[in-house]
């Protein structure tokens, strides 16, 4: 089609099991050296799909998107981090340019791995959970407090369950958690222990669920100790969700200002957000306006202008 940009998919495989993924990625890196061959004489632009140790293609640039740091700086919680770490460093040494999805990473990853910052573009990521009728609504009178994903380790889960469970939090507050596996026998232990086993209800992954449950709740809390950008955030302040993010990663860039934030080891100052988001209806309508104003800044026509002006570095950075 003329476009000096190397933009076919590699491929698409179910994403069901680790194997199945391995798999992909596997088939991926072959596809990507093949189509990378053969338009070899073109001004093409290979934009991985994952990290690989082994070299690419001669004279075709490489680009590389860092998603988040979390194998580096949480090695104790991600499995075969050591081998994830290589292989990314492997290829950020190999990239012509390199894309992070946020400032934080973009920071975090010329910190960590000594990258020049002319070879690295942030390209902010946008929301993509469709958007059912206006977002707009009203004072916001339930008492839901969100959670969304995965609840182990540095997302700090234990952290909001601390914070609810507080006894300085109305009891006709309740919390839900969406996705990330069901509630496991321990933490149906510790919400007892709490006093929170019939306040806390687990929800499995539905879009249309998540999209109303964004625009229903009274807030939605991220308290993660890292996020390499927090994709929720966004979702839920597109929705005019009030929003209650940990001062860790990225989730204050993200949040801008439009959300209340708070320490991660702290969990009293989580309490109190929620409190007076219960208590103060003015206080709730003014982050569900801030965050509706701040969610129009990440859309896809951003990211594909910021990934485009990393194609083009790193076209003038393989010449």
């Amino acid at each position: 089609d003329g476009s000096p940009f190397l933009l076919a998919p590699s491929v698409s495989l179910p994403d069901s099991t680790r194997n199945v993924n391995r798999l992909a990625n596997i088939a991926a890196h072959g596809r990507e050296r093949i189509e990378a061959w053969r338009r070899s004489s073109d001004d093409v632009v290979l934009h991985r799909s994952y990290f690989y140790r082994t070299r690419h293609v001669s004279g075709v640039p490489v680009v590389v998107t860092i998603y988040d740091l979390i194998a580096e700086l949480f090695p104790d919680e991600r499995v075969n981090s050591p081998g994830v770490v290589e292989a990314r460093a492997r290829s950020i040494e190999m990239a012509d340019h390199v894309l992070a999805i946020s400032e934080t990473t973009r920071r975090d990853a010329i910190r960590h791995y000594g990258i020049d910052p002319a070879r690295i573009t942030t390209t902010p990521l946008a929301s993509g959970l469709a958007i059912r009728g206006s977002a707009a609504g009203g004072d916001r009178r339930s008492t839901t407090v969100l959670y969304v994903g995965k609840r182990d380790g540095y997302k700090n889960f234990d952290a909001l369950v601390d914070a609810v469970g507080d006894p300085a939090v109305p009891p006709d507050i309740n919390l839900v958690a969406y996705g990330g596996g069901r509630l496991t026998k321990a933490e149906q232990r510790r919400l007892a222990e709490k006093g929170l086993a019939g306040r806390v209800t687990h929800i499995e992954p539905d879009p249309a669920q998540l999209d109303r449950l964004y625009r229903t709740a009274m807030a939605y809390v991220c308290p993660s100790k890292y996020e390499g950008f927090g994709l929720p955030v966004v979702e839920a302040m597109e929705r005019a969700c009030p929003v209650i993010v940990a001062d860790a990663g990225a989730l204050p860039e993200v949040a801008d200002g439009a959300a209340l934030s708070f320490d991660p080891d702290d969990p009293a100052q989580l309490t109190k957000h929620i409190v007076d988001l219960h208590e103060q209806p003015e206080l709730r309508h003014q982050l569900s306006v801030a965050g509706e104003q701040q969610s129009s800044f990440f859309s896809w026509t951003r990211t594909a202008e910021t990934t485009m002006a990393g194609y083009r570095a790193a076209l003038e950075m393989g010449s």
